[in-house]
């Protein structure tokens, strides 16, 4: 099981981020094959802000399908956003890694049972992410105020490879404001938002949902002989 498939949404940052970080994380000796299955939508940004996915959905189905018949021993989805598009369950039988199951993973070793969630409004609005932290035992917050300004930032600034000091200062208020609610942590649930804010810059721990992701599914394939 030395190969990855890595489905995503075709010409995004989320993509684009995810195929790096495969580069930079993986032994390049040793490195597992990644399989990419792209799909199409006609509107990236209604898309993200639609609750409807049942199209989306049916070609997570299908991307996976195809990963599985080519060979592929894990599949995992480009960015936490599109995994509010998955099914209940997918007629495949190779796992698929959930990025909140490696989240929680990750918090719950470094012994944080309170975390912010920070990312689009799809996921600080809805439970894709949130619902399976809490069933492992993980209370998540988001911002109370100015989620709207906050998703903007991402989709108009960091999804167009813009990164801006004063966006910067924005998502640091928002973090100050989780702290003083008590959290421990927080999440950068969106792939882009590492290009914006460091640990340097926060007050919390700040844990990349992507990086996380991509790292436990090559520790994944590699365990397995």
């Amino acid at each position: 099981m030395k190969t990855i498939g890595l489905v995503g949404i075709a010409n995004t940052q989320a993509l684009s981020r995810y195929h790096n970080l495969m580069d930079r994380l993986s032994n390049r000796e040793l490195r597992p094959a990644v399989q990419v299955q792209a799909i199409e939508v006609s509107d990236i940004g209604l898309v993200q802000s639609s609750s409807d996915w049942d199209d989306v959905g049916a070609r997570l189905t299908q991307a996976a399908l195809q990963l599985e018949a080519s060979g592929a021993g894990l599949v995992i989805l480009a960015g936490s956003t599109l995994h509010g598009a998955l099914p209940l369950s997918l007629p495949v039988s190779i796992p698929l890694l959930h990025i909140a199951d490696v989240v929680a993973e990750t918090l719950i070793c470094d012994g944080a049972s309170t975390c912010g969630l920070l990312g689009s409004r799809q996921i600080m609005e809805t439970d894709a992410i949130s619902a399976r932290l809490h069933a492992r035992g993980i209370e998540t917050l988001v911002p109370e105020t100015g989620r709207t300004n906050l998703d903007g930032i991402i989709g108009e600034e960091l999804n167009q490879g813009i990164v801006n000091d004063a966006s910067r200062e924005v998502y640091i208020a928002a973090i100050e404001q989780l702290a003083a609610r008590g959290v421990q942590a927080v999440v950068l649930a969106s792939t882009t938002l590492p290009l914006l804010i460091s640990d340097d810059d926060s007050p919390l721990p700040l844990y990349d949902a992507a990086a996380l992701h991509v790292e436990a599914a090559l520790a994944t394939v590699m365990s397995v002989q």
